[in-house]
């Protein structure tokens, strides 16, 4: 079976009610260029941990009703989408997306980030994610 390669940049840990949650951050290799062809940090993607865990994560896990995740979770940053446009009730995006379908039985949450380009400061972007079960 294809294993996608990804690679990890960071882990942030949060403390709540006597728990310590962990999420590691990764991200695909076509990804990571693109990103590196727009001049942005690594860093950019790596969430603060009371803004992940406070406004993010417990309120996804709380809409969801559903405990059983666990301690442990994984973000795989997976795709870019420069553009999105709405026509007749379709969205229509120009960007990329890579395969992560070994992921997807685990996903929690698909989510993007919004960011904008070091090299050409009028371009913003967005990059897509998939919050999974570790």
């Amino acid at each position: 079976m294809y294993e996608m390669k990804i690679e990890k940049i960071g882990t942030i840990s949060y403390v709540n009610e006597g728990k310590e949650y962990f999420t590691e951050f990764n991200l695909t290799p076509k990804v990571k260029d693109f990103l590196k062809e727009e001049e942005i940090s690594l860093a950019c993607l790596i969430q603060d941990a009371w803004s992940w865990y406070e406004a993010n994560l417990f309120y996804t896990l709380h809409e969801t009703k559903n405990n059983k995740f666990g301690l442990n979770f994984k973000v795989i940053y997976f795709g870019i989408i420069e553009s999105r446009d709405y026509v007749v009730e379709e969205i229509i995006e120009k960007g990329f997306e890579e395969n992560i379908n070994e992921f997807t039985k685990e996903e929690i949450e698909k989510g993007e980030i919004g960011l904008s380009s070091v090299k050409d400061p009028n371009k913003s972007f967005k990059v897509k994610y998939i919050l999974i079960k570790k």
